[in-house]
């Protein structure tokens, strides 16, 4: 990770789970039904795997705008 800072906090895969599924709008009903197994393997695959690429853009998105205000903070436009 180019600018990656170790914040020492860790978790299990199953709260990474819960936070993806919880992104997808998952309610507490739901969460159960996870945790207890009811949903396919593929299905909790495709939830997890949206939220991964979906948090990926958002990280993008926000490092191309910091970038682009870097620059112009170092080039000002007169």
């Amino acid at each position: 990770m180019r600018f990656g800072v170790d914040t020492g906090i860790s978790f299990s895969t199953g709260y990474g789970e819960w936070e993806a599924a919880i992104a997808a709008g998952a309610t507490l009903e739901e969460l159960e039904k996870w945790d207890r197994g009811l949903y396919p393997v593929g299905f909790k695959a495709k939830v997890v795997a949206w939220y991964g690429l979906h948090s990926l853009i958002e990280l993008h998105s926000n490092d191309a705008v910091a970038r682009k205000q870097a620059q112009d903070a170092k080039h000002p436009q007169r």
